[in-house]
């Protein structure tokens, strides 16, 4: 289901080929690669299919530890953005959840118990650490429509 809206065609591709399920609670976002609120092709589609389907917009930006090129730099800097897009989303109709793992595989489920309530789920297009094999997993085993967003450069992928 692609929203017509200003995120071109191009930039959107589907998954898998589930429909999107307007009775479900509302559209995610899962923030994986674009780790901002600004400049964010996927966040723009995604507030845009959310307003189409009249859904709220759920953000859920998880950091899990066991990740390829894991550090506590990288984390720090994560975590800075999560406190970031907390407090400019506060009062928003976006619904914010950011998620820090404390314990390595505590995190697991929890995004497809978030798909499993969503009408549709949107994530980054991102080619790189491991983020396109783990998507693929996650669209063949959840009922909703997983779109990916192309938002890495001015050209599409």
């Amino acid at each position: 289901m692609s929203a017509k809206g200003s995120v071109p065609d191009s930039r959107v591709r589907a998954l898998n080929d589930r429909p999107t399920r307007p009775d479900a609670d509302f559209v995610l976002y899962w923030m994986a690669a674009a780790r901002r609120l600004d400049w964010n092709f996927g966040l723009q589609h995604a507030a845009e299919t959310a307003r189409l389907v009249g859904k709220p917009l759920v953000v859920f930006e998880p950091l899990l530890l066991g990740r390829p090129w894991a550090s506590a730099r990288f984390h720090r800097r994560v975590m800075d953005g999560m406190l970031e897009h907390s407090e400019t989303l506060e009062g928003s109709p976006v619904r914010y959840y950011p998620y820090v793992e404390t314990e390595e595989g505590a995190g697991e489920g929890l995004l497809d118990e978030l798909a499993g309530r969503s009408c549709v789920v949107l994530s980054d297009d991102y080619p790189c650490a491991g983020l396109p094999e783990v998507q693929r997993a996650f669209a063949e085993r959840i009922e909703a429509r997983l779109e990916l967003v192309d938002g890495n450069g001015l050209v599409p992928m």
